[in-house]
């Protein structure tokens, strides 16, 4: 029977950094062109709250998950210590989407619509990017 290694359970998984960062350029570049074409159009239509909260929306909504995507690469570099700093940073990270979504609820109703709108938008641009980039790795 052959010894176990002496740091099992702490071995630390690699992140890949090049195959991701052109994936991460792709989803921000979409992501911002949709939101603000969609939040310029309707700021000539006369909707400066929706429009002002498509803007917003796209620019929270890229930081929130370009907030989730270092969240998890520092947990998974951690190792043992990844859930408790996972749990913490995260419950800031929802803490302070919760405050942007007062503060446009606070501007307007259309305005925290919009953000809505946005974030949605963002969620289709991920998950179109994850299922093109899960076709060509089969």
């Amino acid at each position: 029977m052959t010894p176990m290694p002496p740091s099992r359970g702490k071995e630390k998984p690699e992140v890949a950094k090049g195959s991701t960062r052109g994936w991460m350029l792709s989803v921000l570049v979409l992501t911002l062109l949709g939101g603000w074409a969609a939040a310029g159009a309707f700021y000539f239509l006369q909707k400066k709250d929706l429009s002002q909260g498509l803007f917003w929306g796209t620019l929270l909504s890229i930081l929130n998950f370009y907030g989730l995507y270092r969240l998890t690469e520092n947990v998974l570099r951690r190792g043992n210590r990844g859930p408790k700093l996972f749990w913490f940073w995260n419950l800031f990270r929802w803490s302070a989407a919760a405050l942007a979504c007062w503060v446009l609820a606070r501007i307007s109703p259309f305005c925290l619509l919009g953000a809505v709108g946005s974030y949605a938008w963002s969620l289709m641009v991920l998950t179109w990017a994850g299922l093109r980039d899960a076709s060509k790795g089969s």
